[in-house]
């Protein structure tokens, strides 16, 4: 399958981002061509856009090898992390992503041998490392011993290096309940393996705040002694966290009405097919869109329009009465109301509700919006709803061809709906 190139564009965004990074990263084609890299590689390893990777690191880096472990590492077979490379006096370990569609690869590289070698610590990297870091060996007893903690631990933690080092509980300690056993279960999964583990989780400060921790534990054996060591960092990534959260808010929320939008909604409907299924439980969805809307945006003007939909999503909020129903706007003029544990007749019940409090809201009207309003048929554009009904029961064969299904299905009630004169409520037969 062709993939298209990356634009100019496309490297200058990713290059802001490997600025960021803390050790050498460079962006690699998949033809083994260096895009571009952060300053840390230009300067450890005299970067040249447009260089084979091969030319620049040595004929022993394979690009076609490392891209075919970054597929397998995606999937879970490789371990997760890629083996070492001796360049000059160093042994290097590459971490690697794609980007995009795939076009190019995001490749990391990390010094190994300069933090341990000969079963001796680098006091002098380790206490200018940029993150809080921690160096474990495996003790007689096989349980690792902590040999080293940078003074960075306070800034983040609030314990000195001393209360780190002298309470080897003290790291399972501050790391909230909740994430705990899966931390627990990762590390030694890691551990046994020899291998890398990104871990993210919840720990509480000495000061009894509680901050997200993002920690990367790379295990790797001295070539010399044989000894198993930890090389551990840990950063704070709670603005991150709060900022992907908000992100994520923003890309399945309506920005006008705040109501979830599409993608929400039909990710939604995928979980509750799969509850009704567990549970053998009805689920009912209503469709419903706003009557003649259209010509209030095209006769009066679109910010009218706006108004009208925010007054329909708060006479629609009025119903949603259980924390698991969830009502959206569809897209336009179109909203979607997702209930669950409801059978078709509560369904119609509830839509028929609805429809009447939307006419009736029609008298509580500001006068002016009323005004001249009245369309040929006699119809009032924007207050009355067509309403779509539609039941899922289960006899569909899967849940991919039951959420096609019952969006079809609640939709075509809804055409129905209108097509039979508009204010009033349809359903179909189950899904």
């Amino acid at each position: 399958m062709s993939r298209p190139e990356l634009t100019a564009d496309d490297i200058s965004q990713q290059k802001v981002l490997m600025e960021q990074f803390p050790g050498p990263v460079a962006l690699v084609s998949r033809q083994g061509k260096v895009l571009g890299g952060n300053g840390r590689f230009g300067c450890d390893f005299g970067i040249i856009p447009g260089q084979e990777v091969s030319a620049l690191l040595g004929p022993e880096i394979n690009t076609l090898a490392l891209a075919k472990w970054t597929l397998r590492s995606a999937r879970g077979e490789s371990g997760g992390l890629a083996p070492v490379f001796r360049i000059g006096d160093r042994d290097v370990r590459f971490q690697a992503r794609w980007i995009g569609e795939e076009q190019a690869l995001m490749v990391a590289v990390e010094n190994v041998t300069s933090i341990v070698k000969s079963g001796k610590l680098n006091i002098e990297i380790l206490m200018n490392f940029p993150n809080v870091v921690v160096v474990k060996s495996e003790g007689t007893d096989g349980q690792p011993v902590t040999e080293f903690v940078n003074p960075k631990i306070e800034e983040l933690l609030g314990y000195t290096p001393d209360e780190w080092t002298g309470n080897p509980k003290l790291h399972h300690q501050i790391i909230m309940a909740k994430d705990r056993v899966r931390v627990g279960k990762e590390v030694i999964q890691a551990r046994e393996n020899e291998t890398q583990v990104i871990l993210e989780y919840r720990a509480i400060r000495k000061d009894e705040k509680k901050i997200w921790i993002r920690h990367i534990v790379n295990f790797f054996r001295d070539f010399e002694t044989g000894k198993l060591y930890s090389i551990e960092s840990l950063r704070d990534i709670s603005r991150e966290k709060a900022l992907s959260r908000k992100l994520e808010k923003l890309s399945v929320t309506d920005s006008l009405t705040g109501l979830p939008n599409r993608r929400k909604i039909l990710r939604f409907l995928k979980e509750a097919i799969q509850i009704s299924r567990r549970t053998k439980t009805s689920l009912s969805i209503l469709f419903m869109d706003i009557d003649k809307f259209k010509e209030i945006n095209d006769k009066i003007d679109y910010p009218t329009g706006d108004k009208r939909l925010k007054a329909i999503t708060k006479l629609l909020k009025q119903f949603v009465r259980r924390r698991f129903d969830i009502l959206g706007r569809y897209g336009g003029e179109e909203f979607v109301f997702v209930l669950l544990a409801t059978d078709r007749d509560g369904a119609l019940l509830l839509a028929e509700m609805i429809r009447a409090e939307a006419e009736a809201a029609i008298a509580k009207a500001d006068p002016k919006l009323l005004l001249g309003s009245l369309t040929e048929d006699g119809f009032m554009p924007g207050f009355t709803l067509s309403i779509g009904v539609a039941t899922f029961t289960l006899n569909s064969e899967t849940d991919a061809s039951t959420l096609d299904k019952l969006l079809k299905a609640a939709n075509w009630a809804e055409k129905k709906a209108k097509e039979q004169g508009r204010n009033r409520v349809c359903g179909t037969e189950k899904v």
